[in-house]
């Protein structure tokens, strides 16, 4: 993810919770300034940071921490995972993350939060849907605002997460099938959901498609791994899927790195 994009990223998801602090390595603030206003970067930046648990050995570095303060993803390098990071955030934020990007003036904490909390708890939010169309038909005036409100923050969620997995089936096909298969689950009984099973189901049946996935996980892991966890990752990519596109991609990247 570059720069400009990462300042474009924070702005859009600033209201969903998102904090980005950038750490830099050039101790000259005036040309670290320069490239901070050029990219139009309104997170803070701090230099020389040593963060908990992180390593930084070559920028740029990507840390992702949950809002208890745990790592839930990291990249090193910007390598072609723009998508994988934006997936981990929105993880790390909450299920309803994306949605709260929406239309911050169309509903109010109190409902996010009350969504939230029924999402924590696994409730099928195709069966939430459900019923909010019930209220909209049926309900007095004030619960039809409400309903209405409410669907569009879940809807505008489902289709987000259904966007992200489209544009992830090439680049990252693992995130491609999680993301499918997770929504199928989540929105059964609604469109989203219809679409997103209609995608997994034949993925999960073929088993090809699903040794390149399992490929496509491990060269992720592979891009954060070091010493004997990547040693260890390479060795299961030679052994299993060296016949696949990333791990044929993983091994001729190793290869490279090595001489």
């Amino acid at each position: 993810m570059s720069m400009p994009g990462l300042a474009s990223y924070e702005k859009e998801m600033r209201s969903a919770g998102l904090v980005v602090i950038g750490v830099v390595s050039d101790s000259k603030k005036k040309a670290v300034q320069k490239v901070l206003d050029k990219a139009k970067v309104e997170f803070s930046t701090v230099n020389g940071a040593k963060l908990p648990d992180v390593n930084i050995k070559a920028f740029p570095t990507y840390t992702v921490y949950d809002r208890n303060g745990q790592i839930v993803y990291e990249q090193v390098g910007a390598g072609p995972n723009e998508d994988a990071i934006k997936t981990a955030v929105t993880k790390a934020l909450g299920e309803l993350g994306t949605a709260l990007i929406v239309d911050p003036a169309d509903y109010t904490e109190k409902d996010i939060a009350r969504l939230a909390k029924r999402a924590s708890k696994g409730t099928s939010l195709g069966r939430l849907l459900g019923q909010l169309e019930e209220k909209i038909e049926n309900g007095s005036p004030a619960e039809q605002k409400e309903a209405r409100k409410l669907e569009k923050t879940v809807v505008t969620y489902g289709e987000k997460m259904l966007e992200t997995a489209l544009a992830s089936e090439q680049k990252a096909p693992h995130l491609y099938y999680d993301l499918c298969k997770d929504l199928a689950r989540r929105f059964r009984g609604h469109d989203i959901g219809e679409q997103a099973d209609k995608i997994y189901k034949p993925l999960k049946k073929d088993r090809q498609a699903r040794k390149e996935i399992d490929a496509s996980r491990l060269y992720q892991e592979l891009t954060s791994a070091t010493g004997k966890d990547r040693d260890k990752i390479l060795k299961k990519i030679k052994r299993k899927y060296a016949n696949t596109r990333f791990g044929q991609q993983a091994l001729a990247e190793a290869e490279k790195e090595e001489g």
